[in-house]
């Protein structure tokens, strides 16, 4: 009789194991193929960054352009050269 329970505990013992393994290889599968996933995205980010690193260092090496020359005066500065402009139009050519 302690025969019969000890064979029937090493049969249930080995049903688990074998079931634990039924239900372990899709899950290492999965684990494999995201452990792919992760690699392919380690390379892609560094290709962003280099990417990145390369924008920002042409960003540096252009030269930033020089602001406009301030005029100086007002509206009545640029009534002055249209009334002049308009005054120069009106003569006639001089022959």
């Amino acid at each position: 009789m302690p025969f019969v329970i000890g064979l029937l505990l090493i049969m249930i013992v080995l049903g688990l194991a074998g079931a634990a393994v039924w239900l372990a290889y899709p899950l290492r599968r999965r684990v494999d193929q995201l452990t792919g996933d992760v690699n392919s995205l380690q390379v892609a980010l560094e290709e962003l960054r280099s990417e990145v690193t390369d924008l920002r260092a042409a960003a540096q090496a252009v030269p930033v352009p020089p602001l406009p020359r301030t005029r100086s005066g007002g509206l009545d500065d640029l009534r002055q050269q249209l009334r002049a402009a308009h005054s120069e139009s009106a003569e006639p050519p001089e022959e």
